[in-house]
């Protein structure tokens, strides 16, 4: 099962950006400079906002009013980017354009359940001297005193499937309404994102 962003967040939040959301096509590499780039596109050019009943904006992705709701935001909530800040498109890559770097919000690709080998990279057991059916254990997680688990000891459990922002990625271009940047952004191909933009 796939994570949402939080569809109705604290309107108490005090975020430094504006957040515009996004869908990740894929990676390229680009020839820039005599140099070979690999970046990462993002789509962002079908956006809609749709008034709701409780007097709050919803912009997302999707043709028309229909913006399935993995992809809608709560504007007030999140600072999203809406109607009100930018008259069009055009005005909306401007302030695109007079940015250097921004940030990506995104959810990680879901590995399943994993061992402390592959989730923290732990370096294992022996593999010879004896050592029998314990190769890949984590090892001992206490000691004698105090006789419990401590909070954040690293065990086996989920891996990936979490938010994770990337900062200060940098923008090579933006081009028939793709933001092309020079990081690697965590996720499938078309899973949304967000983008951290200044704010107006």
């Amino acid at each position: 099962m796939n994570r949402k962003f939080k569809l109705n967040p604290s309107s108490n939040r005090k975020d430094k950006h504006n957040f515009l959301p996004g869908k990740k096509l894929g990676m390229e590499t680009l020839l820039i400079n005599s140099k070979y780039i690999g970046v990462t596109v993002i789509d962002i050019d079908q956006l809609v906002t749709y008034p709701q009943k409780d007097s709050t904006v919803v912009i997302g992705l999707g043709k028309g009013k229909n913006i399935p709701k993995p992809q809608q935001y709560i504007a007030a909530g999140f600072n999203i980017v809406t109607n009100n800040s930018f008259d069009n498109t055009e005005d909306l890559l401007s302030n695109l354009n007079q940015q250097t770097h921004v940030s990506i919000t995104s959810i990680s690709r879901g590995k399943g359940t994993a061992g402390v080998m592959k989730r923290y990279g732990h370096k294992g057991g022996n593999r010879t001297h004896g050592n029998s059916l314990n190769h890949r254990t984590g090892g001992s997680y206490g000691q004698d005193a105090p006789r419990k688990m401590l909070k954040g000891t690293k065990m086996p459990g989920r891996h990936g499937n979490k938010k994770i922002t990337i900062k200060n990625c940098k923008i090579i271009k933006i081009e028939n309404n793709k933001l092309y940047l020079a990081a690697s952004i965590a996720g499938n191909k078309k899973s949304f994102v967000l983008i951290g933009i200044n704010k107006l």
